[in-house]
């Protein structure tokens, strides 16, 4: 900071008096921070509370009695600052600083630094006694310059230096000076004692942020920084995340120690409180703008669906909602949503407003708007049922349709605004998608889900459940509807799109699946007519079609990007894989993010490409065995979670995943309008929320075979 009058001041200076050396001493500096900006001992000194204060500072004191004199030193910015510069610029004059020649923004001999210092101490932020900030004795902020720029061209950096003053300031009020800016021993701040570090704990960082830690870093680039931190701290690290601290396990080999820690690990206190996954409440998501609300509370359930919590243990239900799951997503009722979704996919696919009046002719759509029509209203009708089923008149069936358009148009307005509530906001901010969500649920009341027929037996199920509560009302009974209506869509629909866009995409995977699917219908004597549409699927012809089943998770594999969650019930000892253990404190975090998994080149070879093939092996039939350094994992794909948090309703939408492809490859002819289009990107606003969506649809063109 020796040259740092050029840029704000004198050379006689600092952020405390020329005693000071920078932050720390025992005249003031960022240790003691009370009060304010400026006296002429102080710096930022003891008075933090400067603002209110300023007229009070001396009359040589930086920021406050000279306020009358800075429009001299400013007014000189454009020489100093803006253009050029020469060695008598700065932010002010080589004599002034923020204000006059004994102004500045801290002392009364002005400037920001002290004649032999730098920000940090007397050598220098990271230079010399006589440099700027960089390492060098002309130097200025970056390099970018002699002693003779101004501000120069580098404005540019004062904000990010800044930033770094600030954060440091921050992190030593709230901490002790032995943390050092990533690794600050905080005490009392959100986690109390977290500071106390223990023996055999993981090592943590922090972040530049009070309360937010790590989260913004985070949250822009899950994979990335995970990455990054695997390499600097090894298998296991912890992460201040939105005021909780977070232990995140990169080693795939550990993973059971976590999955299968149920004594010591609670998934339910995490995945009844964030209520958000596909299928299921599983205690498995969180999204990127949740990476700052990883201590999502109880009160989501009524931030987002506007009902209280489900969780048995709160006393507002005495209903096991995963068992409930279990009991109607799985197993014996299985076969009947399978038969429903088929007859309900062919049914939408193949009515007049979604064909031309010729089958000759080209329509055009968008993929993802496309699969958002077929799939959302083909699963709307398979679960909540139809209001006029066996009504063939024309009207009849155009109010059915307009019924289920209506909610297909609130439930994406609703479904826009959901990372928002996951991240905190309250849906009242949103009143578009606070309307639209109600506009749901008022559909969803019990009087009006009694007059459909073929409701799915969760539905039935529910209403049964619902009747018997007293402590919700008849609106927010219905609401529970809609968030099982969200769980069902949310990610069945970007998953379905991210399915048909690879296929259409890779000819060598457009010939395989079709082969296949033609096999089966064949096999099973059935013939393609849309003008007779009685196509079936069984749930063992399902489960037959690996070259589908390949397909589906080599698309989700490259788009899903969920979290694994467990929260301690108690203190002790995780113990890894390579004989390592590390303490783990109650109620702390533990997260597993399986995109890791899914994009290691060590378990998938050259990752990033789609490759329909990967999970098929040498027969043709599924591939379960792969490898990292010559090791066989015991989990290699995880889009649907882990242990007893695994999606309940996974078989289900799978399944109808390949009833879509199925039908699509037997009816319909399907081409890009642009052959060489590129994958579009990751929306990474939904990260952690499982299945992410494009960022932008893509067009293609689809007609009728001819038979």
């Amino acid at each position: 900071m020796g040259q740092i009058q050029r840029r704000y001041g004198t050379d006689t200076g600092g952020y405390g008096t020329d005693t000071d050396r920078g932050y720390g001493t025992d005249t003031g500096g960022m240790q003691q921070i009370q009060e304010g900006y400026g006296t002429d001992s102080g710096g930022y000194g003891d008075r933090y509370r400067g603002y209110g204060q300023i007229q009070s500072a001396t009359d040589t004191g930086g920021y406050a009695g000279q306020m009358g004199q800075i429009q001299e030193g400013m007014g000189q910015i454009q020489e100093g600052m803006i253009q050029d510069g020469t060695d008598t610029g700065g932010y002010g004059t080589d004599t002034g600083g923020y204000g006059t020649d004994t102004g500045g923004y801290a002392t009364d001999t002005g400037g920001y630094g002290t004649d032999t210092g730098g920000v940090w101490d007397d050598t220098g932020w990271l230079g010399t006694d006589t440099g700027g900030y960089d390492r060098t004795d002309t130097g200025g902020w970056n390099r970018w310059d002699t002693d003779t720029g101004g501000y120069g061209d580098r404005y540019r950096r004062v904000w990010d230096r800044y930033r770094r003053v600030w954060d440091r300031w921050t992190e030593r009020r709230y901490g002790t000076d032995t943390g050092g800016m990533g690794q600050i021993q905080e005490k009392g701040d959100i986690q109390e004692g977290m500071g106390d570090r223990q023996p055999r704990e993981p090592p943590v960082e922090n972040g530049w942020i009070p309360y937010m830690g790590c989260a913004l870093q985070f949250g822009a680039n899950p994979l990335e920084f995970l990455r990054s931190r695997q390499k600097k701290y090894g298998h296991i690290f912890t992460c201040k995340i939105a005021g909780r601290y977070v232990h995140f396990l990169c080693d795939p080999f550990s993973y059971h120690s976590v999955i299968r820690q149920g004594r010591h690990l609670d998934w339910k206190k995490f995945h009844f409180s964030a209520s958000v996954k596909v299928k299921s409440y599983k205690g498995r998501c969180l999204s990127r703008t949740s990476t700052r609300r990883l201590c999502v509370s109880n009160n989501l359930f009524l931030q987002a669906f506007g009902h209280k919590s489900m969780d048995p243990s709160h006393g507002y239900t005495t209903e096991n909602l995963h068992k409930t799951f279990l009991k109607t997503l799985q197993g014996e009722a299985l076969p009947s949503l399978i038969e429903n979704m088929m007859e309900n996919l062919q049914s939408v696919m193949l009515q007049s407003n979604m064909l031309k009046s010729s089958s000759s002719e080209w329509e055009v759509d968008g993929i993802f708007a496309f699969c958002y029509k077929v799939m959302f209203e083909s699963g709307y009708l398979t679960l909540f049922g139809k209001e006029l089923d066996g009504d063939k008149t024309i009207a009849r069936q155009q109010a059915q349709k307009a019924l289920v358009l209506s909610a297909l148009e609130n439930f994406k307005e609703f479904d826009k605004i959901f990372p928002a509530l996951v991240a905190g906001l309250p849906i009242h901010v949103f009143k578009s998608g606070h309307s639209a969500r109600e506009n749901l649920a008022k559909t969803m009341l019990h009087e009006n889900l009694s007059k459909r027929t073929k409701i799915s037996d969760l539905i039935s199920l529910r209403m049964q459940l619902n009747d018997s509560l007293s402590t919700f009302n008849e609106l927010s009974k219905a609401r529970t509807h809609v968030a099982i209506l969200w769980a069902s869509q949310a990610n069945t629909l970007p998953a379905t799109f991210w399915t048909l866009f690879y296929l259409i995409r890779c000819p060598a995977a457009m010939n395989a699946a079709t082969e296949e699917v033609r096999n089966v219908f064949k096999g099973s004597n059935q013939k393609v007519d849309p003008k007779n549409p009685q196509l079936v699927l069984t749930r063992e012809q399902l489960d037959n079609m690996p070259v589908l089943d390949s397909i589906i998770k080599e698309a989700m594999r490259l788009s899903s990007a969920s979290l694994n969650v467990r929260v301690a019930k108690e203190d002790f000892l995780l113990h890894l894989d390579n004989m390592e253990s590390y303490r783990i404190r109650k109620d702390d975090v533990i997260a597993l993010y399986p995109q890791m998994l899914h994009f290691d080149p060590e378990i998938y070879e050259d990752p990033l490409t789609y490759k329909y093939d990967r999970f098929l092996d040498e027969k043709g039939q599924e591939k379960t065995c792969f490898f990292r350094g010559g090791r066989r994992l015991r989990y290699y794909y995880m889009p649907f979670g882990s242990g007893v948090t695994k999606c309940p309703g996974r078989f289900f939408a799978v399944h109808e995943i390949k009833q879509f492809l199925a039908l699509v490859l037997s009816y319909f002819q399907m081409e890009l309008l642009d052959s060489e289009v590129k994958v579009p990107p990751l929306d990474q606003s939904r990260a952690g929320l499982g299945i992410l969506q494009p960022t932008y649809d893509v067009d293609f063109k689809y007609r009728l075979k001819a038979l």
